[in-house]
């Protein structure tokens, strides 16, 4: 059985993906006028990238503290 908090996290951490991969289909499309715009995209890529791996650490951390 799932807790409340866990089916929280399994949720965001698929809207997560689910935002990577439309920020990908945008990036494939490439209908950017300006450079900036491009950037930006694979800045939020990267920044939501860098959210899921702290996901995984929090996971971790919170693991060994209920040991």
């Amino acid at each position: 059985m799932l807790t409340q908090s866990t089916q929280f996290q399994i949720e965001l951490e698929r809207l997560v993906q689910a935002e990577i991969e439309m920020l990908k289909e945008h990036l494939s499309t490439n209908l950017f006028e300006q450079v900036g715009q491009f950037r930006y995209v694979m800045g939020q890529i990267a920044s939501l990238r860098s959210l899921s791996e702290m996901f995984d650490h929090a996971k971790e951390l919170a693991s060994q503290r209920n040991r």
